[in-house]
């Protein structure tokens, strides 16, 4: 049996042979054992007339009917040698049949996309021994480059396929022509490319709208000043949702090892437009993505320049200005979120947006302070139903405004204490003598509010009642020493 199938192998091979030569192509091939003894094609075809070359490695392996079409092997066989060698008979045959056809036709069409979106946008995919068939014939009539099923593996990415700009822009045109690049097309390309796209500059332009050009500019080399007004003018002119895709394209790139000459280029862009264009609630979608893809929070972390852009987006999301350091802690092993340091002397720890609700916790950074049994903060959490918007955001923002009042004037007390009481001072003098600082001790304070939020007044209104309330409890610390704002000396 071994040798009949052996007799089909040969055969079907000399059929590639024919078929070869009838194109034009270089044809060659061997055969190898792996290490369990596998038999093994290495195959290599070439078009010396446009550079076209294809080099396979067929195993022969059993492929799921799910994942290759050819149902030759069952799932239930037990991989005999004649099992393997039946498979590389049938992928040969199939590769013949292959290239025995010209040009595109409707039953390419799937494997001509995904190779389409594949040298536009790098797109990895899992094909079908067919499609492998089908990228193969393509490429070797255009003149691309493609390597695939080493060590058995049936895979297409970014390494599997290259080809030049002239002999993409000919592939284009005949799947225009075959196919049409219709809408979803487009999309597929534009989704793509806010990750990778390949250089094709006068392709992409040929082709494709101007939001796909800039997505396949924005990181993906160095722009000269004419490419780079013309970028930031579509950016800042395009919609709301367009702004964001190209913003979140440009922090995917600063992530990437990408030359700092390009990386510079991109912060000027997005530092512009968030100071320009974009809306509070455009930088909190910016940093929800952040968050939630969690390996971004490494772009910040790693490098000071892209901190600083990650420091607009928070400024922009809470209102504050001059943040001058960015932290990431992950509470309970959970999602890294941020902690952002202002030059005004204050930390905030943002938890925004978390499932149904939103925290931001406010930490004076102040010296001043007491840390027993706890470090003092203020925190606002707001439950919500919808997604959050604008007027979210402003209460975020009146928080921390009316939060840093808080701790300002729980200073300002203390020190009126001191200069009102003599004998409080004297103590406290005493007890720097012996090493023990001067602390202000005051409550933490937790606002929590529901969906239906209240009217902008009666929050602020509840907000400065509760932080007075809580300075009411104020104490100044001395070692041994305390004294509350409402309290006689004791020791």
């Amino acid at each position: 049996m071994e040798a009949r199938y052996r007799q089909l192998l040969e055969e079907a091979l000399k059929d590639l042979e024919e078929v070869c030569k009838s194109r034009g192509y270089d044809l060659k091939y061997d055969f190898k054992q792996d290490s369990g003894g596998r038999q093994a094609i290495n195959l290599t075809i070439s078009n010396p007339i446009n550079g076209g070359h294809v080099r396979l490695e067929i195993w022969g392996a059993r492929y799921k009917d799910d994942i290759d079409n050819v149902h030759i092997v069952r799932n239930e066989a037990k991989g005999t040698a004649v099992d393997y060698m039946r498979q590389m008979i049938t992928q040969v045959e199939i590769l013949v049949e292959e290239l025995s056809r010209k040009g595109l036709s409707m039953r390419d069409e799937v494997a001509a996309r995904k190779l389409a979106l594949n040298l536009l946008c790098m797109l990895s995919f899992m094909p079908t021994w067919r499609e492998i068939a089908t990228i193969s014939r393509i490429s070797l009539e255009y003149g691309f480059k493609f390597n695939c099923g080493e060590h058995g593996l049936l895979s297409v990415d970014k390494y599997n396929v290259r080809a030049s700009e002239k002999s993409v822009d000919a592939f284009l045109r005949d799947y225009r022509e075959t196919y049409g690049i219709d809408r979803n097309f487009v999309k597929d390309v534009q989704a793509l490319m806010k990750y990778n796209a390949r250089p094709y500059p006068n392709v992409i332009e040929k082709y494709f709208p101007k939001d796909v050009i800039v997505l396949s500019m924005l990181g993906e080399r160095d722009l000269n000043d004419i490419e780079y007004s013309f970028v930031r003018k579509v950016m800042f002119e395009s919609k709301r949702d367009m702004r964001l895709e190209y913003a979140w394209k440009i922090l995917h790139k600063l992530t990437e090892n990408i030359p700092e000459s390009r990386k510079k280029q991109l912060r000027l862009l997005a530092n512009e437009y968030l100071e320009k264009v974009a809306s509070e609630t455009e930088a909190l979608t910016l940093l929800k993505r952040i968050i939630d893809y969690g390996w971004m929070y490494w772009f910040a972390r790693d490098n000071v320049e892209n901190a600083k852009v990650f420091a607009k987006i928070v400024e922009k999301v809470i209102g504050v200005e001059n943040i001058i350091d960015v932290d990431w802690k992950s509470p309970d092993r959970g999602k890294n979120i941020p902690i952002v340091a202002t030059k005004d002397g204050f930390s905030i720890f943002l938890m925004m947006p978390v499932k149904n609700f939103f925290k931001i916790v406010l930490y004076p950074r102040s010296k001043m302070f007491s840390e027993k049994p706890y470090r003092p903060y203020a925190s606002l959490k707001i439950h919500t139903d919808t997604k959050i918007g604008k007027r979210h955001l402003k209460y975020a923002r009146m928080f921390v405004k009316e939060g840093k009042n808080y701790f300002r004037t729980a200073l300002m007390r203390g020190r009126e204490m001191l200069m009102k009481d003599e004998t409080l001072l004297a103590y406290v003098k005493a007890s720097s003598i012996a090493g023990n600082g001067l602390k202000i001790s005051i409550p933490a304070v937790e606002i929590e509010i529901g969906s239906n939020l209240p009217e902008e007044e009666a929050f602020i209104n509840a907000l400065k009642n509760e932080f007075n309330r809580k300075l009411e409890s104020l104490e100044v610390v001395a070692g041994k020493i305390k004294v509350g704002r409402m309290q006689r000396l004791q020791q």
